[in-house]
């Protein structure tokens, strides 16, 4: 090297320029040799400018070390006095076990609503005579029917043995409320539509029926397709 400068060299081999600091490929020529065409060109003289302008020149700072550097702000203390929080205990109660009521025990009651139906019912007179034919809750004395033990097992009723049976029925006892949530009483289905059903609503004892059947037709309404039908 001139001047008795220590000729530097990384891993690869390559030659360190005292002047530009870059590492230079010798090839197959001497540190010396290529050292001494290096120094003085362009590329030389580039690469220390830019050397030395980084050393020279402000340090960059990025956006995020502005805001890092930004100092805390110190808490300031409350002039309020904050409550102390209210812990929920559990409310102890002194549970007394009650003896279950029985059967029996009809003198006792807790709801002054049966208490003052069997009051009613105890000054009941005990001479009353059945009700007739003529009461209008008569209506519904075969609405409910026993269960007979030797009607199992046989077959059901044909719809022209159900249709001979309500016929045999030929009005209402015209005490009937056009209600159809009534569990006793059942709309004709003849009603709305011409030459129909008056009536309307018939009692299910009236009708023969012991429980609602969809599509049911009185008689009347029923007399009156059978002539349609007759005329065709």
């Amino acid at each position: 090297m001139p001047n008795g400068e220590p000729t530097e060299k990384n891993e690869k081999g390559h030659v360190k320029c005292p002047d530009c600091g870059t590492y230079v490929n010798p090839g197959a020529a001497s540190a010396e040799a290529i050292l001494k065409r290096h120094r003085g060109t362009n590329s030389c003289n580039d690469a220390r400018a830019r050397r030395d302008k980084q050393k020279s020149g402000p340090k960059q700072k990025t956006l995020f070390s502005m805001f890092a550097n930004v100092p805390k702000a110190k808490p300031i203390p409350s002039l309020v006095n904050t409550p102390e929080p209210i812990c929920p205990q559990p409310i102890k109660r002194d549970v007394k076990m009650q003896r279950s009521h029985r059967a029996s025990d009809l003198e006792v009651t807790s709801l002054p609503l049966l208490e003052s139906l069997r009051l009613r019912i105890l000054d009941l007179p005990t001479n009353l005579e059945d009700a007739g034919e003529s009461h209008e809750l008569s209506a519904f004395a075969s609405a409910v029917q026993p269960e007979d033990p030797q009607a199992r097992g046989k077959r059901k009723r044909t719809m022209t043995e159900k249709m001979k049976e309500r016929q045999r029925f030929s009005s209402c006892c015209d005490k009937v409320i056009a209600d159809i949530n009534d569990p006793f009483v059942i709309r004709c289905g003849g009603v709305g539509k011409a030459n129909g059903c008056e009536t309307g609503y018939y009692h299910l004892a009236c009708a023969g029926l012991t429980r609602r059947e969809s599509s049911w037709i009185c008689e009347t309404c029923e007399s009156q397709r059978v002539g349609k039908r007759g005329k065709h």
